[in-house]
């Protein structure tokens, strides 16, 4: 399933600091959120519940968060799904990340969005270690484990030509989604020449934005059971440069039995 929309573009300078074994990080402030509130629209701070879900990795802490039909759903954002790409993992394909760095992992707050030549959000963060997903369900499973039927799961590709773009639970939210019964996740990938530079003499192959998309659905089918989701019923769909990531995974035998 594929859809369309247009956005505007937000045209800004971005600052980077650089080193040839560094890793790239740009920042710009927002208002401080902790463990126990989360901003909301007008800018103040609200109490929000905090939920656990175990994966294999580790285990993580997210918020409970309200629909517009007033019932509850859980939010984790910022999860990593690979190692971060810096060092002598930058231009190279992702790799899985076995352990979280820290367990249970706070996930109340957007990860850094990678680095792009644009950006929508004017509090947005970004940094080379980038490679953060987010996760949207209406339910989780009990402990211990009852009947509970898994929940279809949507893995969201933002857009932005492959070069702009993150995807920022501010930009994409997936509470219509999640009331409908559905886990929404959201991924963030490498862009512009940090995820599709290619230069294969020196050992650098492109694409590398794309791998991580896949790497992301590899991630999904292991462990979207921790929060309700079914791994064998997964569609992958997006905007602009995310709809047409959709086809090419299509078309990829790789990406279409991750």
């Amino acid at each position: 399933c594929v859809y369309f929309v247009s956005a505007t573009r937000v045209d800004r300078e971005l600052g980077a600091v650089k080193g040839e074994n560094t890793q790239l990080v740009a920042y710009e402030r927002s208002p401080a959120m902790d463990g126990r509130h989360k901003l909301s629209a007008s800018g103040r701070t609200r109490d929000v519940g905090r939920v656990l879900a175990e994966i294999g990795p580790g285990k993580l802490l997210g918020v409970a968060e309200r629909l517009p039909s007033g019932a509850e759903y859980f939010v984790f954002r910022g999860i990593p799904y690979a190692k971060a790409p810096v060092g002598e993992l930058r231009f190279q394909p992702p790799q899985m990340l076995h352990q979280l760095p820290t367990s249970p992992l706070d996930c109340a707050q957007d990860a850094p969005g990678c680095f792009t030549v644009d950006n929508y959000l004017p509090n947005d963060q970004m940094s080379e270690d980038c490679l953060h997903l987010n996760v949207f369900t209406p339910s989780l499973p009990s402990n211990p484990p009852s009947e509970t039927p898994q929940l279809p799961v949507m893995v969201w590709f933002h857009g932005g030509g492959f070069v702009t773009g993150s995807a920022q639970s501010s930009m994409y939210g997936a509470k219509h989604l999640v009331q409908e019964g559905v886990v929404v996740v959201t991924v963030n990938y490498r862009l512009g020449p940090l995820g599709f530079l290619c230069l294969p003499d020196v050992g650098i192959h492109g694409n590398m934005g794309l791998k991580d998309q896949r790497m992301s659905l590899v991630w999904v089918r292991e462990n979207i059971r921790g929060f309700g989701g079914d791994p064998d019923n997964v569609t992958i769909f997006g905007q602009s440069a995310g709809g047409s990531s959709v086809h090419l995974h299509y078309l990829s035998e790789n990406s279409r039995y991750c």
